[in-house]
């Protein structure tokens, strides 16, 4: 019968372990050495401690907590325990321990060999550390290209210091915004610019600075006053940007822009828009006059401009 049953137990993916009233191993069960590699006879007595612990201060835990555990009548912890084995070869196996008191004032430990578990658990930490990371790093450069999105916008006092009552309301759905708002001054005259460029978040925040560039490159550079006109040459510069492919496919990515124009001297203001209304408000009469101006066709866009 004995023989039947270390056969049993040699097959079984557990070790049996059991522990007299002095501290010292006195049965393994045959498993020991398809799991470890050692012989049960070599991890008898004081031989499982010394073979199975891979540092001192191990060794020296486990000891204390078995001896402490042997005092007690019964057993006040008996949740399973997950170990670090070392195995003859020098590797290493995690064995989930379950404990119980045996005949004799002995404990019976009773252990699961979780290595494939265990290596499948830490591969996944691996990867969701890199994942974490990966996130960190990702939210960080967004919040940079945030950092620089806010440098290209103009300064809100600015704006104020010229327009009495104004005000920016200005609130990205993500991080970065496709969203973006231009101001300039040259002599008597001031320009404003409100553009919302296709897309959110990153992509939209990049065809900001495309849009950026551009009004710079006809308000600033190229000095075109006319808000119609801006419209017009904005769209070309918005054109040969977005299409430097040579595969010929257009691409259909652009922006809804609202400018105007005040001059100070005539005490006037001119507007031109794609997509983008302007509504003007007048203390008297109390309505809402018609600003809607006249639609322009060019390079098949329809722009709404007008002067108040």
């Amino acid at each position: 019968m004995s023989l039947v049953t270390d056969a049993i137990l040699e097959k079984l993916n557990s070790l049996i372990v059991v522990v007299n009233q002095t501290g010292n191993v006195e049965y393994v069960s045959p498993s020991a050495k398809r799991i470890l590699g050692f012989e049960p006879e070599q991890l008898m007595g004081e031989g499982w401690w010394n073979l199975t612990r891979n540092t001192i201060d191990d060794r020296k835990s486990i000891i204390e907590l078995t001896l402490q555990q042997l005092k007690q009548e019964s057993l006040l912890e008996t949740v399973p325990q997950e170990r670090l084995l070392k195995t003859a070869t020098g590797g290493d196996r995690w064995i989930l321990w379950n404990t119980s008191k045996g005949p004799l004032n002995t404990l019976v430990g009773i252990g699961h060999d979780i290595t494939d578990r265990k290596k499948a658990e830490l591969k996944l930490l691996e990867k969701n550390t890199e994942l974490v990371q990966h996130n960190k790093d990702m939210l960080d450069s967004i919040q940079y290209a945030s950092r620089i999105q806010e440098a290209i916008l103009p300064d809100v006092q600015k704006i104020k210091n010229a327009f009495k009552d104004a005000f920016v309301l200005y609130q990205p759905k993500d991080v970065v915004s496709g969203d973006y708002y231009f101001f300039y001054q040259r002599g008597n005259k001031t320009f404003v610019a409100v553009v919302d460029c296709t897309g959110h978040g990153v992509p939209g925040a990049l065809m900001s600075f495309i849009a950026n560039g551009a009004l710079k490159e006809v308000i600033i550079k190229k000095g075109v006053e006319d808000p119609s006109e801006i419209l017009y040459a904005l769209d070309e510069e918005l054109f040969l940007a977005l299409n430097k492919s040579k595969d010929g496919v257009v691409s259909l990515d652009g922006m809804d822009v609202a400018i105007g124009v005040f001059d100070f001297v005539e005490q006037t203001f001119a507007y031109a828009g794609a997509f983008r209304p302007v509504l003007v408000v007048r203390k008297a009469p109390p309505s809402l006059p018609s600003t809607d101006g006249e639609e322009s066709q060019h390079a098949n866009h329809t722009y709404s401009e007008g002067c108040v």
